[in-house]
């Protein structure tokens, strides 16, 4: 413990405000993870309703014509209706959590999506915390930040 402490300065050189960057970071973490659905779950409630209605809708099939003759259709519709629009309201709700994680996942992991001018911002921090010209000249910074531009885009084939 008292090296893992002692290491601790060299793990977060060039943070500001370490403590609280430190903080941010578990903060995000748990966000994320709050945030994130479970697939499996979604994913198995999603074909429990489908079976259910896939009974109905085949029981219906195999009586439709006794349903025909006997006028029993809006019978055979108020069973049936309230699982399919449960099946709706629970497609809606899980495209609706998988768009929140796609779109949490791509504004905090994909660099394309920041500003240009937080990117130039980063790049003369990065260049003034690490390179050793203090203050950082312009074209060092300019430097930094084209090579962040060309490492985010695709590779060519």
């Amino acid at each position: 413990l008292a090296s893992a402490l002692s290491m601790l300065p060299m793990m977060i050189r060039g943070v500001p405000w370490s403590p609280l960057g430190i903080g941010l970071n578990y903060l995000l973490f748990w966000v994320c993870r709050f945030v994130t659905p479970d697939f499996a779950a979604l994913q198995a409630k999603s074909m429990m309703l489908e079976s259910r209605f896939q009974v109905l809708h085949t029981r219906l099939r195999s009586i439709a014509e006794p349903v025909a003759f006997s006028g029993g259709g809006n019978a055979e519709r108020q069973i049936i209706e309230p699982h399919f629009d449960e099946i709706e309201r629970f497609a809606e709700q899980s495209i609706y959590l998988e768009t929140l994680d796609s779109m949490i996942k791509t504004f905090f992991f994909d660099g394309r999506q920041l500003s240009i001018g937080f990117q130039r911002t980063m790049s003369a921090a990065f260049a003034q915390r690490n390179i050793a010209t203090h203050p950082a000249s312009p074209d060092v910074t300019l430097s930094t930040f084209l090579f962040d531009k060309g490492c985010l885009q695709a590779p060519v084939h």
